[in-house]
């Protein structure tokens, strides 16, 4: 026997597109089928077949669909939508690529501002501002957090800042209320040292006529110890007398503009100094 028509793929017996493949066998092992009254030998003949299915099907008829999703392809969270033959990754926010493996980087928009050095973060960044600067892109100047206090504004230069205090009040923040005169007050300190003092003051006044600093020993008398700092006419004025006669010392400068001033007035024995800083 040389051929057999027949095939087992004629019933068509693939699903969904798959390929049917014939597999004939022939046994040649003699069998022998005794009948009456001919006893007939034949070789025995196996018909089968197999399916090569689809990427998207198995089962021994492709028969059944493979869900793309059973293998976990989606990373970092993503959701898996399985489609014939493919399947797609819906990413979180901050992911991006076939299987959402991909980190995307925040910072290659350079966010941060004024020097900031931005670190990225899953769907995120976070900025690491220089002294000075702040807000989630450091856009805020050091003014931004109203450092200056009483109504003062506030200058920047750079990442440092100036505060404009208004007049009565002192200090980096301007936190410090001025210490405020009366007409015809003064400081009144123990007695001082009849042989040394020195006295720092800072002050600012409109008044051309103030006094500001007063030290005396208690006598009523023309030769009475006495230490006194005042303003006439709008210059600083220091006088003493140590018991030898008055002795008297006047800046050339008024300094009853308004602005701030620094005075010290130094004496030793019968010899003295009056220094005068000005204050823009």
């Amino acid at each position: 026997m040389e051929t057999i028509d027949f095939s087992a793929c004629d019933s068509y017996p693939c699903l969904n597109q798959g390929t049917c493949r014939n597999q004939h066998t022939v046994h040649f092992t003699p069998v022998a089928v005794e009948s009456v009254p001919v006893i007939l030998v034949a070789p025995v003949s196996e018909h089968a077949f197999t399916c090569e299915c689809g990427s998207e099907y198995n089962g021994q008829y492709c028969e059944n669909r493979i869900n793309q999703c059973d293998s976990e392809p989606c990373l970092n969270g993503a959701v898996c939508n399985d489609l014939v033959g493919d399947y797609a990754c819906q990413c979180l926010l901050g992911f991006t690529g076939k299987q959402c493996q991909i980190n995307i980087d925040d910072c290659s928009r350079s966010p941060c501002r004024n020097g900031g050095i931005c670190a990225d973060l899953i769907n995120g960044y976070r900025c690491e501002c220089l002294v000075g600067y702040s807000g989630d892109n450091c856009q805020d100047g050091p003014c931004a957090l109203n450092p200056c206090m009483n109504g003062a504004p506030c200058i920047e230069s750079g990442s440092e800042f100036t505060c404009q205090c208004p007049f009565g009040y002192w200090g980096t923040r301007c936190e410090f209320r001025s210490i405020g005169f009366s007409s015809g007050a003064f400081m009144e300190f123990a007695s001082l040292d009849q042989d040394e003092n020195s006295v720092i003051i800072e002050f600012s006044t409109t008044l051309p006529y103030s006094l500001l600093v007063y030290n005396h020993d208690g006598t009523t008398n023309k030769n009475g110890h006495f230490f006194l700092l005042e303003l006439k006419d709008g210059k600083a004025h220091f006088s003493f007398n140590l018991g030898a006669g008055q002795v008297s010392l006047t800046t050339e400068r008024r300094v009853d503009d308004g602005n701030w001033h620094r005075i010290q007035a130094i004496r030793k024995a019968q010899v003295s100094h009056l220094l005068c800083s000005f204050y823009n």
